[in-house]
């Protein structure tokens, strides 16, 4: 009788579960877009924001230091939201010595003013 139930509840987690992982394919469908389109940034944070508008004014890659002094907050806050946005792969990263270099990916450029450091 315990075993019967046992079963019948992994069973019904596994419905769960198959469910479930229907229903993230379905969001992952949509957040690419039919073409495969460049997913919006409308999920970054008002921080994550920032940092990726300053970032677009980089024609070069830019240390977290370069960033916060544009964004007037602290480089260690800047090293967060660049590794958060290299995370999500809208950010290149390259390491140089002790320092690590963000670009930003070019599917995530716009025209807009540049500064060279």
């Amino acid at each position: 009788m315990k075993y019967q139930r046992l079963v019948e509840d992994l069973q019904n987690v596994q419905s769960r579960v198959r469910k479930l992982e229907k229903e993230m394919h379905r969001v992952d469908h949509f957040m690419l877009g039919v073409r495969g389109q460049v997913p919006s940034v409308v999920f970054l944070s008002v921080s994550e924001r920032k940092t990726l508008e300053v970032l677009k004014t980089f024609k070069i890659p830019a240390t977290a230091e370069d960033v916060a002094k544009i964004a007037g907050r602290a480089r260690a806050n800047e090293s967060i939201h660049l590794d958060q946005l290299f995370r999500r792969n809208m950010v290149l990263k390259g390491r140089s010595g002790r320092k690590n270099y963000f670009l930003l990916r070019g599917e995530y450029r716009d025209q807009g003013q540049t500064v060279d450091t």
